[in-house]
Formats: structure tokens, C-alpha cells, sequence
């Protein structure tokens, strides 16, 4: 058995089954969302690339068991800091199951989680979001157990070319550098990766909002969102990263 530490950064939305106990990850198309957001696996062996990424565009891919063991509960990190609940703030839209087990123009790119939970989650910043002050989650940081390294990694093709991006966890090499609950490094050797569904620049509040769209749009049929569905943030400040949403399966 080895650890394995994903950090999903930005854009995605984390899809419950609750029946299986799987999380399914989705990113969503941004095409028509004030630009597109990039679907990548980073990793710093990955040199042929100077930002050290491959692409995950058109990919999917099962991490776990063949029975889930999701600690779905981890998906609420806390009270103030929240992985943003989009079936509730839409009074119980969910996501259809051809989302989360083929191919659709909506879809990006797909992990599904048969294991582990959330070790450790960032938050920016506050928005105002369905009707209170929220600190949106924008990394997620996954922690599960993985029996064989040095087994093929389960792609599925669902719109690309070519060779998937990594083969094996092995190919990886352990490392130290997990973080525990606290996002500090805890001295454990393990593999790390890092999914990025994001655009090349930082956005400004007002851009997060129009990203966040895809969310309802392309992924829960939900294309006329209101403000108290979108999260709001007219601060002054830096600019920030888009922030992620969870749903339930239908």
C-alpha cells in the first residue's frame, strides 16, 4: 500500500454518489464562460513541458477499489470554509449519470474516487454566496490509499488523442511532502499530483462569477443561474483562482 496526495486546484465540481460511496471530479467545458480554463496533471518530473504538465483534456480516469470507501463526509470541511453545495442552492438539481460514465461536450476532463476523503482544503478569500459570507474552497487536497503502484492506470478515453498522460503511480517516484489536515508537511513519503482546471491568469472577482456558470450550465441543466447562485465578491484585493462546487448524483 502507498499514499497518494491529489491537490485539485480551481474549477471543479465534486460529484457525490452517495449509494457507492464515489466522488466523481468533474471539469467542466468553459468555452463559453469569459474564456477557457485548462484541464492539466502537473507533476515536476513531467520535464518536457516548462510549466511541468500534461494534459488531461478528454481523459478520465478511476483512482481505487472497485467498491467505494469515500469518506464522504469530508466533503464539508468545516462551517466558514466550504466546498460550495449547488444541489441545495438550487433547491435539488443533480447531476445525470451519463456525466459521470461517458462521453459529453460538457465534460472536460473526469476523476472518479472510489477512496479516501479531503485531507486538507485553501480558501482565499470570502464571497457572498447563497444568501450568507463564505469562504470558497479553491484547492482541495485528497488523500486515499493505492494497493499496486505499479499497476496501469485506468484511463478512458471520452475525447482524446494520443497516449494518456501518466502511466503508473510508479513512474512518479515517492516523495516526502504530504500535508496534513493543517496544509503543512508531515515528514510521510507517498506520490503527489496536482489537477489543475484553470485558466493561465489569476481572474478578478468579477470573472470567477461568469466561470462559475459551467457549473450550472453545462453540468446540472441549470442554465439561468440567479445572483444568490453565484458567488459574489466586489472587494477590492488581488485577483483570485475559481473556486469549486459539489453535487449529488441523480
Amino acid at each position: 500500500m502507498a499514499t497518494l496526495q491529489i491537490v485539485f486546484h480551481c474549477l471543479c465540481l465534486y460529484v457525490r454518489d452517495e449509494e457507492n460511496r464515489i466522488v466523481h471530479v468533474l471539469m467542466p467545458a468553459t468555452k463559453a464562460h469569459h474564456g477557457e480554463h485548462l484541464a492539466l496533471l502537473k507533476h515536476h518530473s513531467f520535464t518536457e513541458a516548462a510549466d511541468n504538465t500534461r494534459s488531461l483534456a478528454g481523459w478520465a480516469l478511476d483512482l481505487g477499489p472497485a467498491s467505494g470507501v469515500v469518506e464522504l463526509e469530508t466533503l464539508n470541511p468545516q462551517q466558514e470554509r466550504v466546498i460550495l453545495d449547488l444541489t441545495a442552492v438550487t433547491g435539488g438539481r443533480t447531476v445525470e449519470k451519463e456525466l459521470v460514465t461517458g462521453r459529453n461536450k460538457g465534460v472536460k476532463a473526469r476523476i472518479t474516487l472510489r477512496a479516501g476523503g479531503v485531507a486538507h482544503t485553501v480558501a482565499e478569500t470570502f464571497w457572498r454566496f447563497g444568501g450568507r459570507l463564505v469562504e470558497m474552497v479553491t484547492h482541495v487536497v485528497w488523500e486515499m490509499e493505492i494497493e499496486d503502484v505499479e499497476a496501469p492506470l485506468e484511463w478512458v478515453s471520452i475525447g482524446a488523442d494520443g497516449d494518456p498522460p501518466l502511466a503508473s503511480l510508479s513512474a512518479l517516484g515517492r516523495e516526502e511532502g504530504l500535508e496534513n489536515v493543517r496544509g503543512k508537511p508531515d515528514g510521510r513519503m507517498g506520490y503527489r499530483l496536482h489537477v489543475y482546471h484553470s485558466t493561465r491568469t489569476d481572474l478578478k472577482p468579477e470573472e470567477v462569477e461568469h466561470h462559475f456558470r459551467a457549473f450550472y450550465e453545462e453540468l446540472l441543466d441549470h442554465p439561468n443561474p440567479t445572483p444568490e447562485q453565484l458567488p459574489r465578491n466586489r472587494q477590492e484585493g488581488p485577483k483570485v483562482h475559481c473556486g469549486s462546487g459539489q453535487a449529488y448524483l441523480a
